[in-house]
């Protein structure tokens, strides 16, 4: 991540001038503290750029810790000296290497997670289920939407100078998507100088990949707003959702009880469970094993066969579908589903092959026919 410090600096230097002052952004952020976090006193704000929303919630009454490892910091140090209803203590370091004490109410990420590889945020996230949240504590995380920014690939623009507004640079920026490893390339440089670029790369998440991702950190995703519009994860979603569009999410994530190991309702054992039930139901048959999924291996003594199941060469595969397969082909049978919660398409007999481009979703799972005579109806699967 050599990246992330000149990239912030020098980014801090251009328009630090016209960012740095408080502004509605930064109180609708305190707000959401107070909206979602009634209970708050302590909160740590981790990666508090030019300490804007950190001023904003010490204005609210929050006791305030917030931790930089840019030199945007800098413009923050004359908003630390001001005199609050709460405080404000600035913190000029990585979040991943520095020691801070523990015992906050919310723990707010805004506009910044995704920086490094998936055991980075897993990292994180330790870190603040460990060490820094109280017990009913929440943390607020602002998520980068794959699908937003997979729609804004290929976007070019240039922003003149505007000295009056304290934007003292003309600016260019390209934006582009790595559909391999979901992540965004936010790239700027200097007009006059367009051999000198310097890029961002965030890890994009949909809600059911984050849910993946929390596995293990003893956080659990609650609850999802965009634009502070809630979410319903249970609900199925189509292009009609908010996150259809967003380029970021709210996640709200809570501390797994101490009384009970961290559950998460993506893992391939509740889908295979899920398939397997919805196989009995519909047609009194189990797939039988060997059943293979996407990086999970299965357990043949932990799977049996229904009366009257099928043979014992009966194989299920599971494929995936690109996220970006059916985008703009809105008159599919199948919506895609932005939550990232694919669907079970069900099993087909051998040689028939299956109907991707017809009705597989963006974001989907196709479970493959199996080498034998039963086919699967249509059920859930909140794996990707």
């Amino acid at each position: 991540m050599d990246w992330v410090t000149p990239f912030y600096s020098t980014t801090g230097r251009w328009w630090g001038p016209a960012e740095s002052q408080v502004s509605a952004r930064d109180h609708a952020r305190a707000e959401t503290i107070r909206r979602l976090v009634p209970h708050a006193k302590r909160v740590l704000e981790l990666g508090s750029s030019y300490g804007n929303t950190a001023a904003a919630c010490a204005e609210r009454g929050f006791d305030v810790v917030a931790v930089e490892i840019s030199e945007r910091v800098s413009f923050a140090q004359p908003l630390a000296t001001r005199t609050y209803p709460g405080s404000l203590h600035l913190v000029h370091a990585d979040f991943l290497e520095v020691d801070l004490a523990g015992g906050f109410d919310a723990v707010a990420y805004w506009n910044g997670f995704g920086v490094g590889t998936d055991a980075d945020q897993r990292r994180l996230l330790q870190r603040i289920s460990s060490e820094w949240l109280q017990a009913n504590g929440v943390a607020l995380i602002e998520v980068a939407n794959p699908i937003g920014w997979a729609l804004w690939a290929g976007r070019e623009e240039q922003k003149a100078a505007q000295p009056e507004r304290g934007y003292h640079y003309a600016v260019s920026r390209r934006i582009d998507f790595d559909p391999v490893h979901s992540r965004f390339i936010d790239t700027w440089w200097q007009t006059e100088a367009p051999e000198a670029r310097l890029s961002q790369s965030i890890r994009c998440y949909t809600p059911t990949d984050l849910v993946l991702l929390l596995e293990g950190t003893r956080l659990e995703l609650t609850r999802v707003e965009v634009g502070g519009q809630h979410v319903k994860l249970a609900d199925d979603a189509t292009t009609a959702s908010p996150l259809w569009h967003a380029h970021e999410y709210l996640a709200m994530l809570q501390p797994v009880g101490r009384d009970r190991e961290p559950v998460d309702p993506g893992r391939a054992d509740a889908v295979i469970a899920e398939v397997q039930a919805g196989l009995v139901r519909r047609h009194g048959a189990l797939v039988d094993e060997p059943v293979q999924t996407v990086g999970h291996a299965r357990d043949p003594a932990r799977h049996g066969r229904a009366a009257g199941g099928v043979k014992d060469d009966h194989l299920c595969m599971l494929g995936v579908v690109n996220l970006r397969s059916v985008r703009d082909i809105p008159d599919r049978r199948l919506h895609s589903d932005p939550l990232g919660q694919p669907r079970f398409m069900g099993a087909r007999r051998p040689g028939s092959p299956p109907a991707i481009g017809e009705s597989v979703p963006r974001g989907s799972v196709d479970i493959g026919w199996p080498r034998a005579d039963a086919v699967a109806g249509e059920s859930s699967c909140p794996l990707r």
